[in-house]
């Protein structure tokens, strides 16, 4: 990677960083502030809010590939008119789920389900807040895909610690120094949201709109919004993905709180919450890569192929030691994050990070995919598996057997995985750089597993700031014997 893609790369991991960090220490405290249920109704809300932002489309992928491909020119327009053609259309879908909300809180109340400390009256209350904190959500888009596009992830993510300092931790402070309601944490980051939205739109017009903006708002007119349908094709595809993706995610919430039980979705929350912490590697790289693709694909097939497979390797080095050691281990680390021992959060863990570690592991195929238009695949990838999916979760949740839904998720990733890198492979490279991937996934597997089980006998015995001491050294040997197999591999298929 070039010096300026691995800036952005750290700034991506800095901004993705600092969000999970901020989230995960404030969970013990939302814990205690609002309960297991209030923890559960913001896990809802994370649910929601995912399958609402569908509305947008895959407008923000088809927007981000405009601005770098400058395809709008070929029709004529300028790209401060495509901006704001797009910007239009934001702006009205957050109006609609905002209103939307409002009138139908009635329905979104309903899937909370077996709540002791939070009547009928004061969830209604919380999902009308929730509806505009949501809407809120199309506007950050969109001016998130102007940076990304313009490559501005460094002063992006400058701003996006603000942001997620101020909506985690920074609303835990203003909770215990003024009420713990669960009311008034949305209305906290409804002003959060505004507030960064205005730091986001200052940004834009200072450095990267601006003045011929005002040149194009005047010039403007309605008939400029059909810029938009040109690109359709791609469009409709990744709608179609982020409809069928976002059930995937957030379906087993759903089935949880309306099946089981709010408390149990708080367990799961919170589970998820360190399960997902993994992934901040590949979803920081994700917003580098993907436009870096567009471009290397444009100029030559063989640097995009060159630079696919180093990044690539660079994840499997990384998630791969951490999430199998981790889930091994999901034990000592609720013990040092929450000072306890959970069973039920324990047990769940361990299965969610073999589903965030399978799930990493698609972010590098998914982006050349979406770059080279290759979209098909998902698509129906997804048509096959989901049903099978969303089965599988009713019969687990009406069971009540939590531990499954997990369980479930998990063997979902596992194929999503084996499938997309088999279509990726054989279509760009070969089989036998397939079978390689396949061996260096592998071989860090097995050889983390028994690094990880020669160390949970000795974290039985270990004390909380123990064990957080020998976490880091336990997981980087791990990832010096990957490195160590993954050269012998390189070597051997020479």
């Amino acid at each position: 990677m070039s010096k300026k893609v691995q800036l952005r790369v750290a700034a991506n991991l800095f901004g993705k960083s600092s969000y999970s960090i901020f989230y995960l220490l404030s969970i013990p405290y939302l814990k205690d502030l609002l309960g297991v249920d209030g923890v559960g109704v913001i896990g809802l809300f994370v649910s929601l809010q995912v399958i609402i932002l569908l509305l947008e489309g895959g407008m923000t992928s088809a927007f981000i590939r405009g601005l770098v491909n400058k395809h709008y020119r070929s029709q004529g327009y300028k790209a401060e008119q495509y901006i704001l053609s797009y910007g239009i259309v934001f702006i009205c879908i957050s109006l609609v789920v905002g209103l939307g909300m409002t009138l139908c809180n009635n329905i979104i109340v309903s899937l909370f389900s077996n709540s002791q400390l939070y009547t009928a009256d004061e969830l209604f209350s919380v999902v009308r807040v929730m509806g505009w904190v949501i809407s809120c959500q199309f506007i950050i888009l969109f001016y998130e895909a102007i940076f990304i596009a313009n490559e501005k992830q460094i002063p992006l993510n400058f701003l996006n610690v603000f942001y997620s300092f101020s909506r985690t931790l920074g609303a835990v402070f203003v909770l215990l120094y003024i009420q713990s309601d669960l009311i008034i944490y949305f209305y906290l980051q409804l002003i959060i949201n505004i507030i960064y939205i205005l730091l986001l739109h200052s940004y834009s017009w200072l450095l990267l709109i601006r003045k011929s903006f005002i040149n194009a708002l005047r010039e403007f007119d309605l008939k400029k919004l059909s810029v938009i349908k040109y690109e359709r094709s791609f469009g409709r595809d990744m709608f179609y993905i982020s409809i069928l993706s976002a059930i995937a995610f957030q379906s087993d919430r759903l089935f949880i709180s309306k099946n089981i039980s709010l408390y149990y979705l708080g367990i799961y929350n919170i589970a998820y919450a360190l399960a997902s912490a993994p992934t901040l590697f590949t979803s920081s790289l994700y917003n580098v890569v993907y436009p870096r693709l567009i471009k290397l694909g444009r100029e030559s097939l063989f640097d995009s192929i060159v630079f696919f497979k180093k990044t690539f390797d660079i994840i499997i080095l990384i998630i791969v030691p951490i999430c199998i050691f981790s889930s091994i281990n999901s034990g000592a680390i609720i013990y040092i994050w929450m000072g306890e021992v959970q069973n039920d959060v324990s047990k769940t863990l361990k299965y969610l990070i073999i589903a965030t570690l399978f799930l990493g592991l698609q972010v590098i195929p998914y982006s050349l995919q979406i770059a080279r238009e290759w979209t098909k695949l998902t698509v129906i990838m997804n048509i096959i598996l989901l049903p099978i999916l969303l089965t599988s979760y009713y019969i687990m949740s009406v069971n009540n057997y939590f531990y499954g839904i997990s369980l479930s998720w998990m063997l979902y990733n596992i194929l999503s995985f084996l499938i997309m890198t088999s279509y990726i492979y054989i279509r760009a490279l070969s089989i036998k750089d397939l079978l390689k991937v396949y061996l260096k996934v592998s071989l860090s597997i097995v050889m983390t597993a028994i690094i990880g089980f020669v160390f949970k006998g000795y974290f039985v015995e270990l004390s909380r700031l123990m064990l957080l001491v020998m976490f880091v050294p336990a997981i980087m040997i791990c990832m010096s014997m990957s490195s160590l197999s993954f050269l012998c591999i390189n070597k051997m298929s020479k």
